[in-house]
C-alpha cells in the first residue's frame, strides 16, 4: 500500500462517518419533553423511543441529546402526541470492544385532551361547617344510638348527656 492510500485510510477511520441529517417535522417542534408527569388533561399514548448515533469509536457516528429529543418529538407528533415524558436516557459510552455511539432515550407519549387541567379546588377549613359528630347535637345523637342499640345503659347515657351539656365535651 502506498503512504498517500495509507493516509486517507487512517484520515477516514479517525473522522467516522458523518452523522445524517435530522430535520424537524413541521408540528413537532409544539412536542414538549420533560422529566415530569404531564398535567391531568393529557391522555397517555403508549411508549416511544429515538435512537441516534451508531457503531464503535470511529466506525460510525456518535448521537446527541439534542438530535435524539428532535427525533423524539418527531415520532412523537407522528403519534398525534404533544408531551413526551422521559423515564430513560442511555448516552454513548464504553463497552467491551467498543465505544457505543448510540444516544437513546424511551419515554412515553400524550396528547392533550382538554384545554384546561382539571380544577384544584382549595378547601378553606375555617369557613367550613362543624361536622355534625364535634357538635353537642351530634354528640347526643350518636349517645341516643347508643341507647337505642343496647351499647349502653339508661344510667350510662344520662350521665354522659349530663356531662355533655354541663362541659361541652
Amino acid at each position: 500500500m502506498n503512504k498517500k492510500a495509507f493516509i486517507i485510510l487512517v484520515a477516514s477511520a479517525a473522522v467516522g462517518c458523518s452523522a445524517p441529517p435530522v430535520k424537524m417535522n413541521a408540528g413537532a417542534s409544539s412536542v414538549k419533553v420533560a422529566k415530569s408527569d404531564p398535567p391531568d388533561n393529557y391522555l397517555e399514548l403508549g411508549p416511544v423511543t429515538a435512537i441516534d448515533g451508531k457503531g464503535c469509536g470511529a466506525y460510525g457516528y456518535r448521537g446527541t441529546y439534542d438530535r435524539t429529543v428532535v427525533r423524539l418529538k418527531n415520532k412523537t407528533h407522528g403519534m398525534n402526541g404533544d408531551y413526551v415524558q422521559i423515564f430513560s436516557i442511555t448516552e454513548p459510552h464504553f463497552r467491551p470492544g467498543c465505544f457505543d455511539n448510540m444516544y437513546k432515550i424511551n419515554g412515553t407519549a400524550f396528547a392533550k385532551v382538554s384545554d384546561q387541567p382539571s380544577p384544584v379546588v382549595i378547601v378553606d377549613k375555617s369557613r367550613a361547617p362543624t361536622p355534625a359528630s364535634t357538635s353537642n347535637a351530634g354528640k347526643l345523637r350518636e349517645l341516643k344510638a347508643l341507647l337505642d342499640e343496647g351499647v349502653i345503659t339508661q344510667q350510662e347515657f344520662d350521665e354522659q348527656k349530663a356531662k355533655i351539656l354541663t362541659e361541652g365535651l
